[in-house]
């Protein structure tokens, strides 16, 4: 900025210069100290400008750099992944080839009446070689274990069981039995028994004997996951439910609820291996006496029936400030009068579980 004031006065020059150009000079020089501060600014943001721009340059360079070894390293990885995936389908096929391999090398070098035996019976031997050629795990049968009681001895144990008159008519299933290093009894039950009531027999016989014998069910265990269950529904229902779908006792300790994200209950019981191969698949109804669809139902059926009164039991919940509901305190049992004839004179819940209303001249309690 400095190096044109220079100029500048350099052309104007000293005063005694001026004075004798006389007065036509100054207003040239103030012309020219216009002009000057009028091509300042321009020669300032000419300088900024380029900065900016290298600066803005220089990012851009950056991000492409990033970018492409970005792009670099999905290449080597989606061509580490495919030569993953030809190894592992590799590994897949050299297995199912490999008898196939050795079976051409044995037609080979076998005579040719039989070869021609072998080619006539190669579907069945790659047949047999596809299928899985592993041990399968033996499946235990289920057996009922007794213990001697307090001061008795095996013998004098084995002898009561044997002969006991309320298990004459399962010896053929019982059998002998065996002795365990323990001195316990144990019997094995065959795989069409019916486990649970046979353990239940036994069961009572050694509860009722004295001193009391100690006995349990050996069998193969599973857990079995059961989905929408009503929110309101108990472990114990649960256990009912499935003991009749599975034809096998289910205990309510075997059982454990848990609330899922859509508000309704899931369940994993322990059930044996026999009785899950039955209930996988199936659907069941738990709790259908206290849900909201069970009670819909009812009423539908009712209206369409004609029906006058309804009497309610294991209610889901009763309307709000409805006069045809009379429900009592603990919101258990209830009356509706769904027909024509309203509700006359409420008696009252004298007790819980019991309400006692007057409709169309006759007394109902529920």
């Amino acid at each position: 900025m400095v190096p044109p004031v220079r100029e500048l006065r350099s052309r104007t020059g000293s005063v005694d210069d001026r004075a004798r150009l006389g007065t036509s000079v100054e207003p040239k020089v103030l012309l020219n100290r216009a002009s000057m501060g009028t091509r300042m600014a321009p020669v300032q943001e000419s300088r900024s400008e380029p900065s900016e721009m290298a600066q803005l340059t220089k990012v851009i360079e950056g991000l492409q750099q990033e970018l492409a070894c970005m792009r670099l390293q999905l290449q080597e990885l989606s061509e580490r992944a495919r030569q993953e995936r030809q190894e592992a389908r590799s590994d897949l096929i050299a297995p199912r080839s490999q008898p196939q391999h050795q079976q051409q090398r044995l037609a080979a070098s076998q005579p040719l009446p039989q070869r021609q035996q072998g080619v006539q019976g190669a579907p069945n031997t790659a047949s047999a070689a596809s299928e899985p050629q592993g041990r399968q795990p033996k499946t235990r049968l289920d057996a009922i274990e007794i213990t001697p009681g307090q001061g008795q001895t095996w013998s004098d144990m084995y002898r009561t069981v044997r002969t006991a008159p309320e298990l004459a008519h399962l010896s053929s299933v019982l059998g002998i039995g065996r002795r365990t290093t323990r001195s316990r009894l144990v019997m094995e039950l065959p795989a069409e028994a019916n486990s649970s009531e046979i353990f239940g027999s036994v069961k009572d016989l050694c509860d009722k004997m004295v001193p009391a014998i100690s006995c349990r069910l050996i069998t193969n265990q599973v857990e079995v996951r059961v989905n929408d269950i009503d929110p309101l529904a108990l472990a114990s229902e649960v256990a009912e439910a499935l003991t009749v779908l599975a034809e096998d006792s289910v205990s309510a300790e075997a059982v454990r609820l848990r609330e899922t994200w859509n508000g309704k209950l899931a369940a994993r019981v322990r059930v044996s291996e026999k009785a899950a191969k039955k209930m996988v698949g199936l659907r069941v109804k738990i709790n259908l006496g206290r849900s909201r669809a069970a009670q819909d139902i009812m009423l539908q059926t009712a209206r369409e029936l004609g029906v006058h009164v309804v009497l309610v039991s294991e209610l889901f919940r009763a309307p709000r400030d409805n006069p045809r509901w009379v429900v009592d305190e603990h919101q258990t049992v209830a009356i509706v009068a769904t027909g024509s004839y309203p509700i006359q004179h409420l008696w009252g819940s004298g007790t819980p579980g019991l309400v006692v209303a007057t409709i169309a001249g006759i007394v109902f309690a529920s």
